[in-house]
């Protein structure tokens, strides 16, 4: 029915497709953790934690102190996954294609 270089195009475009979708579905997820994080400490900073009693007041004063960093899901001992870094993967990732295709290409 359709030539096997067609069906061939067909499969690589999919799993192209795919391999995008779940690097950027992570990506996504791990940047959204690393925006929402930031905001804890001034949520608990509007509440009324000045009200509260002084042991309650100080684990609020700890967990505020905690949360100064982000928190962010790591690619192995690496780099945070986040949007950039996904971004970042793909400009690497067609920057080696580009290369090899054009050393494939002078050797013909």
């Amino acid at each position: 029915m359709f030539p096997a270089n067609l069906l061939d195009l067909i499969f690589w475009v999919l799993f192209l497709v795919m391999l995008i979708k779940q690097l950027f579905f992570l990506a996504w997820h791990g940047n959204e953790i690393q925006l929402l994080s930031t905001g804890i400490s001034d949520a608990l900073y509007e509440s009324n934690w000045n009200k509260q009693p002084n042991a309650v007041r100080q684990i609020i004063l700890i967990i505020m102190m905690r949360v100064q960093r982000p928190l962010n899901i790591y690619i192995g001992p690496f780099y945070p996954i986040t949007i950039g870094t996904a971004l970042g993967t793909m400009k690497a990732a067609y920057s080696y294609v580009t290369m090899i295709v054009g050393m494939d290409s002078q050797k013909s």
